[in-house]
């Protein structure tokens, strides 16, 4: 039996150009634990018929992509958070969360609000064993995004998952402001200034070298951030 209805949370995906299977594999799971508001930003036109009435019997809410003109590539992974921090206002907590990496099983928000800690940004490291200069992709992402002394300063540091974000309006609005739109670092041109991870990227960039290792807080001027090792 689903939950009751409520407007207290809110769970955020991305969803361009994906099969109907994507769409119900990720929203029917998440309905069965979750009452509070789920919504997808997506390319409205392009969503076929089969989908559209999916979110209606799920109480989905469907928006359309601020970055409609360009919603390809880095762009796209990064001014979500912008979006979902306009969104996020009307609640006490978000997740933003990547469509095709995640199966629920229950109700992701309690861990993160009362009796637990609460805390404005809620990040989570990915395999423990793995540091960021040990992980292929990644490593390769901040080199090219911030060149090799960067990765050097933060190749033991854990690798932020930018696909499972919790934060309250004001930690989307902090992400909105801090996540740059384009690196600094020539190979990023060179590379034709666009990749996959690139909102992973900056966000370790953003974080600097000392905030962000596993199971610790941080204090920005605007937000309490806490990082949960362990995975996500």
């Amino acid at each position: 039996m689903p939950p009751e209805p409520h407007h207290r949370t809110a769970v955020f995906g991305v969803a361009v150009n994906y099969p109907y299977v994507t769409h119900a594999l990720f929203v029917v799971p998440l309905r069965m634990h979750f009452g509070g508001d789920i919504f997808i930003l997506t390319i409205l036109d392009t969503l076929p018929l089969e989908v559209v009435e999916l979110y209606a019997e799920q109480r989905v809410i469907a928006r359309n992509m601020a970055c409609l003109k360009d919603c390809t590539g880095a762009s796209l992974v990064v001014k979500r958070f912008v979006q979902i921090a306009d969104l996020c206002g009307a609640y006490e907590m978000c997740l933003s969360v990547d469509l095709r990496d995640v199966l629920f099983q229950a109700d992701p928000f309690p861990m993160v609000l009362p009796p637990n800690p609460v805390h404005d940004l809620v990040l989570h490291c990915e395999d423990d064993r793995v540091p960021l200069g040990a992980s292929h992709f990644n490593r390769i992402w901040m080199g090219l995004c911030y060149g090799g002394r960067f990765m050097n300063e933060v190749s033991r540091r854990c690798v932020i998952n930018s696909g499972v974000v919790f934060g309250t309006s004001r930690a989307f609005n902090f992400l909105a402001e801090q996540l740059p739109t384009n690196c600094t670092h020539r190979k990023f041109e060179e590379s034709g200034g666009t990749f996959h991870g690139k909102d992973q990227t900056t966000l370790r960039f953003r974080l600097g070298t000392d905030a962000a290792a596993e199971g610790c807080g941080a204090s920005y001027p605007s937000i309490d951030l806490f990082v949960k090792g362990g995975g996500a």
